[in-house]
C-alpha cells in the first residue's frame, strides 16, 4: 500500500503552495483527502474508462476460453500421457442468451457491442440496473431492476455481472446456484472470505461455467514480469509496492 506520508492531504497541500491538481493512479479515493483538496481549491482528476475497450474484448476472450476449456486442455496436453479428449469437451456458445447486470462504464460497453450483434453466437436478451433510465437505450431488450429476479427468470443462459464490487459475491452465488453461467468483473469479491464463498458455490455446481475477469494476466508486459519473478532473475522478492491503474472512484462508489 502507498505509505501514508505520501497520501495527498492537508500536509502535502501546505508543503506545495502552488499545487493546482492531483491525478490519482489508485483504484479509489481512499488515499486522497477530498475535503482538504476542496478547501484549498486543488482539483482532483481521473481517467476513468480509458481501458474499457480492452476490458470488454478480453471478457469475450475469457468467455470463449472457459466454454471451450482451452486452458485446462492445454495444461493436460503438456503434462499428461494418454490424454482422454472427452474429459475436456467444452460447451458451445452458439445460441446462448446473455444478460448484463450493472450498466456502469464497463457494463454499458458490454451491452452496446452485444446488442449490435458483434458476438454472433451469443444473443443479449436482457439488461439489469437499479437505475431504470440507463436501460432505455437498450430497448426492446427485457429490462430488470432486480438482478436476482433476472437470474431466476429463466430468461438467460448466462449473466455478466458488472456491478459495484460488494455485490459480486451474492449475485455470483445466486447465478451459480440457479445453474446460470457466470462471468463476473474483477474483483470476484471485495474480501477473501467472500471470494472463497463464491468459489465454493461453483464447486457445488461444477457444470456451470464460472470465471472472473482478469484481463491483464495475458498482457505481454505482465507475462514478462511473471517470467522475471519466477526465473529468479530479480532475486528474492521481499516487498512489492505497485500502483498500476488510473481509475479514480469517490467514497460514494464504495458506499454503494
Amino acid at each position: 500500500e502507498l505509505p501514508k506520508q505520501f497520501w495527498p492531504g492537508a500536509s502535502l497541500i501546505e508543503r506545495c503552495p502552488n499545487l493546482l491538481a492531483i491525478s490519482t493512479n489508485g483504484s479509489g479515493s481512499d488515499t486522497v483527502d477530498l475535503d482538504a483538496c476542496t478547501e484549498a481549491g486543488v482539483m482532483v482528476v481521473n481517467q476513468a474508462g480509458g481501458n474499457k475497450q480492452a476490458v470488454a474484448e478480453h471478457t469475450l476472450a475469457m468467455m470463449l476460453t472457459l466454454s471451450k476449456r482451452i486452458i485446462q486442455a492445454d495444461r493436460a496436453m503438456r503434462t499428461t500421457a494418454g490424454l482422454q479428449r472427452e474429459r475436456y469437451m467444452g460447451n458451445d456458445a452458439h445460441g446462448k442468451t446473455l444478460g448484463v447486470i450493472g450498466l456502469g462504464n464497463i457494463g454499458r460497453h458490454h451491452a452496446t457491442y452485444l446488442q449490435a450483434g458483434k458476438v454472433q453466437r451469443c444473443e443479449l436478451v436482457a439488461v439489469c440496473s437499479t437505475t431504470p433510465a440507463k436501460m432505455e437505450a437498450y430497448r426492446p431488450l427485457v429490462a430488470w431492476t432486480d438482478a436476482r429476479a433476472l437470474i431466476a427468470s429463466g430468461t438467460v443462459d448466462a449473466v455478466l455481472v458488472a456491478t459495484p464490487h460488494y455485490q459480486h459475491t451474492d449475485l455470483g452465488i445466486a447465478a451459480l446456484d440457479a445453474g446460470v453461467h457466470l462471468m463476473v468483473e474483477k474483483p470476484i469479491s471485495a474480501h477473501k472470505a467472500d471470494a472463497l464463498k463464491l468459489i465454493a458455490a461453483h464447486e457445488r455446481n461444477p457444470k456451470t461455467v464460472f470465471s472472473g475477469m482478469f484481463q491483464l494476466r495475458v498482457e505481454p508486459r505482465y507475462q514478462k514480469l511473471r517470467f522475471l519473478i519466477e526465473s529468479g532473475e530479480l532475486g528474492r522478492i521481499v516487498r512489492v509496492n505497485w500502483i498500476n491503474t488510473d481509475w479514480y472512484r469517490t467514497d460514494a462508489y464504495y458506499a454503494s
